[in-house]
C-alpha cells in the first residue's frame, strides 16, 4: 500500500500537456501607453488533446487570446498576451492563468518589465530637442 495518492490521480491518458517554448517574456522598459503584444508558442506533449477552458490575467491590462479548439498531441498552439501600459508605470509582471486539462490544472504564463512615466504635461519631442 505505498500507493499514497491513489483515487485522486488524473488517468495520463485523458490530459493535455504543454510545453511551452517560454513561460517568462521580458518586454524589457517601454514607454507609458505602449501595448505589448506577445504569442506564448506551446506543443501538446501530452497524450490527449489538449483543451484550454480558460484564461484569465492578473490585471485588467492584459487581454488574452488563445487556441480555442482542442491541440492534439503533438500538435501546436498558442497564447496571445496583450499589455497596454496605459496608466502604468515602473516594474511590472502581468501574469496569465491558464486553466486546462492538464496536471496541474493551472498553469501560468508571466511578462515583465518597466514601464517609463509620461512626464506630466510634456508632449512627447519627436526628435532630440535642439536648443
Amino acid at each position: 500500500g505505498s500507493e499514497m495518492c491513489k483515487g485522486t490521480a488524473a488517468d495520463a491518458s485523458t490530459l493535455g500537456s504543454f510545453q511551452f517554448a517560454e513561460e517568462e517574456f521580458d518586454f524589457g522598459t517601454i514607454n507609458e501607453g505602449q501595448v505589448i503584444e506577445h504569442l506564448f508558442n506551446f506543443t501538446n506533449n501530452g497524450q490527449a488533446p489538449l483543451v484550454i477552458s480558460n484564461i484569465t490575467a492578473s490585471c485588467g491590462c492584459t487581454s488574452p487570446e488563445w487556441t480555442k479548439t482542442p491541440v492534439n498531441p503533438g500538435e501546436k498552439g498558442f497564447v496571445k498576451v496583450v499589455f497596454n501600459s496605459a496608466a502604468k508605470s515602473g516594474a511590472q509582471a502581468p501574469t496569465v492563468t491558464i486553466q486546462a486539462n492538464t496536471n496541474p490544472t493551472v498553469t501560468r504564463l508571466r511578462m515583465k518589465g518597466s514601464v517609463t512615466p509620461k512626464l506630466a504635461g510634456a508632449a512627447a519631442p519627436a526628435g532630440p530637442l535642439k536648443r
